[in-house]
């Protein structure tokens, strides 16, 4: 596996990257084909957006639509795959605190996902919130979460 920063400048005159070579993520939250599709979404919906009643598409203002959307959704993306991937990996004590976290979730919150898996934004206004993140030294070293927070 390769892993590099994300990129945030993705056109440069009427190029604009798509997909893996504006973001080539790490497998752990299964984005990589999916961003790319919404890359090409968003890229269509400000293209429309753009394009004159005799065809002419103002190509500037449709990039940079695209361009002010775009990288920042997939820098999140990528970056929470990086943290996410770290998670999975744990061992000892702080794989046993994760475990805990985890076990103490209910099964139908998906705050952490919601974000990830909502619509896709076509202005920066749009981008869902992110969650917030549990410390893994909120969960006892032994693993287990008191019940009062288990609830």
């Amino acid at each position: 596996m390769f892993d590099r920063d994300p990129v945030m400048t993705w056109v440069h005159g009427r190029i604009a990257l798509l997909g893996d070579s504006a973001h080539p993520p790490l497998q752990y939250i299964a984005q990589g084909a999916i961003m790319a599709i919404e890359d090409g979404w968003v890229l269509g919906e400000h293209v429309a957006r753009n394009r004159a009643e005799d065809g002419t598409v103002d190509w500037s203002t449709a990039l940079a639509a695209y361009e002010a959307v775009r990288p920042e959704h997939c820098r999140r993306v990528l970056t929470t795959s990086r943290k996410w991937g770290e998670l999975w990996h744990l061992d000892g004590v702080a794989r046993e605190q994760r475990n805990a976290l985890l076990r103490a979730r209910d099964t139908y919150d998906y705050s952490f996902t919601d974000w990830l898996y909502g619509p896709t934004a076509l202005t920066p206004g749009q981008e869902p919130e992110m969650f917030t993140p549990i410390p893994l030294d909120s969960a006892p070293a032994g693993g287990a979460v008191p019940a009062a927070e288990a609830a």
